[in-house]
């Protein structure tokens, strides 16, 4: 998914996190793209692209409950871009999920 995925929606996306109040409050902002177990990377032209707005890219993926037939959970999200918030002697926090992947 680039950023000119959709008619640019995640550019668009990246735009308003520009203007987000955790900006204004000296935090990255961060996109979390959660998706289904098809989609295993996130464009690098995303990540680049998010990267020089000092914005975060967590990626979690959607499974289905093994116990539980038909239902699905999300991954925990994995951060893409660490340097965002390392070069701002940030730590990141993560963005959870309940589940660990597996299939859809």
């Amino acid at each position: 998914m680039p950023p000119s995925y959709q008619d640019y929606q995640i550019l668009g996306f990246l735009d308003v996190l520009g203007k987000n109040p955790a900006r204004a409050a000296g935090e990255n902002p961060a996109i979390v793209f959660m998706t289904t177990s098809d989609v295993r990377k996130i464009s690098r032209k995303t990540i680049a692209e998010a990267t020089s707005r000092d914005t975060g890219v967590w990626h979690s993926i959607a499974c289905e409950v093994a116990t539980l037939s038909g239902n699905l959970q999300l991954g925990e999200a994995v951060l893409i871009n660490p340097g965002v918030y390392f070069r701002s002697f940030r730590f990141p926090r993560g963005y959870g999920g309940p589940g660990t992947p597996g299939r859809i």
